[in-house]
């Protein structure tokens, strides 16, 4: 599952979102509820020594038995 989000100057993650084609099953639901725990835990991106919001895409991978 591909989810996109933005960690924000506070390091927060906002705006979480698939987007890859959905597989069913609930997986879609769970790689946002994943990733939306580690809000807060994310060091802000810096340009020219200023904190900026950056977007991220980052793929997740179930192992379904």
């Amino acid at each position: 599952v591909m989810v996109q989000f933005v960690v924000n100057k506070r390091g927060e993650v906002t705006d979480c979102r698939v987007v890859s084609k959905p597989f069913g099953y609930g997986l879609e639901e769970e790689a946002i509820r994943v990733v939306k725990l580690t809000s807060g835990k994310w060091i802000p991106g810096e340009s020219k020594g200023r904190k900026v919001n950056v977007r991220y895409q980052l793929p997740i991978n179930f192992q379904i038995y």
